[in-house]
């Protein structure tokens, strides 16, 4: 036989795909047959999905913590929230919401992915530390510092998360940050990071 390929196509939140196959060129024999892959999640970005026409809505039932001045709040846990898709809000109660607060989704297993919007400039350590199913992150313009130290990062342990966009205004990306985050393979740094700490992708092992 003579072999011949033949692609693939990759699944989608929409539709399943196909792997390569091969078949011959002269006697159309196959040679190795093309599976099915199955569909995958949804991706958002700005709370579209990349892929289809899904749409994510301001996640409701979060609880929030109001600054000592009384001009804006920080998420501070899940509250009564179910979703498994995160779109923090930009308001509560008619005030900015300006931070994620240290712990607020700590060990929060059945968060898939979350829209960082871009009225965040603070994202504290261990705000999604242990999530190990947030396989989706995205980091909005406004973010200014992704906290962390040696034992505790913001994003430490995120061990499915493999898409992540940081914003444009991020400046400090703080050691320990994205630590454990075994599944991370690439990740663009933008021009306005000036801090990148020790370890702050530390034991992301692709």
């Amino acid at each position: 036989h003579t072999e011949k390929t033949i692609q693939g196509t990759a699944p989608t939140c929409s539709k399943t795909g196909l792997t390569d196959g091969i078949t011959c060129s002269v006697c159309n024999a196959v040679i190795k047959a093309q599976e099915t892959l199955l569909q995958t999640d949804h991706t958002y970005y700005n709370n579209k999905c990349t892929g289809c026409t899904a749409y994510l809505s301001e996640s409701s039932g979060l609880s929030f913590t109001l600054n000592s001045e009384g001009t804006e709040y920080a998420v501070s846990g899940i509250g009564s929230c179910k979703d498994t898709d995160l779109v923090i809000p930009a308001t509560y109660k008619g005030l900015p919401v300006t931070s994620i607060a240290f712990c607020a989704f700590y060990g929060k297993t059945s968060i898939k992915s979350v829209i960082i919007p871009d009225n965040i400039k603070y994202i504290d350590k261990s705000a999604f530390e242990g999530c190990s199913y947030l396989h989706t992150v995205d980091i909005g313009n406004g973010v200014e510092m992704v906290a962390g130290d040696m034992l505790e990062g913001a994003f430490w342990e995120c061990k499915s998360l493999t898409n992540l966009r940081l914003g444009n205004s991020l400046k400090t990306i703080q050691g320990s940050a994205f630590a454990y985050c075994e599944s991370l393979e690439s990740v663009v740094i933008p021009d306005s990071v000036e801090v990148i700490g020790a370890g702050a992708f530390g034991a992301c092992t692709k």
